[in-house]
């Protein structure tokens, strides 16, 4: 994995969640490392997150989209963080998506097919859950996962797009907390090992 530029992409809508203390380790990890880390936690953004026309009339981008796209089109490692609710993605996480991941930005069509924009860069998906991944893969068939991984990323380019399930939360005490987050130092030192 190139990690030059790395851009870590929060989806939790809450600042006080183990989210955010799953993205500022895993930056803090990648600092002391010497790599350069640009952080967008979704929650700060101020932008309509329904896609309200669908794709038949364009929404124009707000400010805050039109810099996460630069952000994107900057990086060569992107770190997807969100918790699983109802399996799938948060509401805010999805409208980020939708509004951002549109033709012309995440992908177009030629005369030759589609054109992938985001190649050449590489994502890691972290999630939190309260399920275990064995169940989550038997009862749901890991369909979150499967949405942003490759309806969303590989769909859009980026490759490889490598995840980690960290499981389970509900009644996590601190000292369980803290080896998840030794769990992500881990991570981050394999995405900095990985070139």
């Amino acid at each position: 994995m190139d990690t030059q530029n790395v851009l870590v992409i929060n989806g939790h809508p809450d600042k006080i969640s183990f989210n955010e203390e799953i993205a500022q380790t895993y930056i803090q990890t990648m600092k002391n490392a010497g790599i350069e880390v640009n952080y967008l936690p979704l929650r700060d953004l101020n932008f309509d997150l329904n896609l309200k026309n669908g794709f038949r009339i364009p929404q124009e981008l707000e400010p805050d989209l039109v810099k996460s796209v630069e952000l994107l089109r900057k990086s060569t490692h992107t770190v997807w963080i969100h918790p699983l609710w109802w399996y799938g993605l948060p509401a805010l996480l999805k409208g980020f998506i939708d509004r951002t991941f549109l033709s012309g930005i995440a992908y177009k069509f030629t005369d030759n097919g589609m054109e992938k924009l985001f190649a050449g860069r590489s994502a890691r998906i972290i999630y939190t859950a309260d399920t275990p991944e064995a169940e989550y893969e038997k009862n749901f068939s890991k369909s979150g996962l499967k949405q942003l991984k490759t309806g969303v990323l590989e769909f859009s380019g980026f490759s490889p797009v490598t995840h980690n399930h960290l499981s389970t939360f509900f009644d996590a005490d601190r000292a369980r907390k803290d080896s998840f987050l030794k769990q992500v130092q881990e991570i981050a030192m394999e995405d900095i090992t990985s070139k």
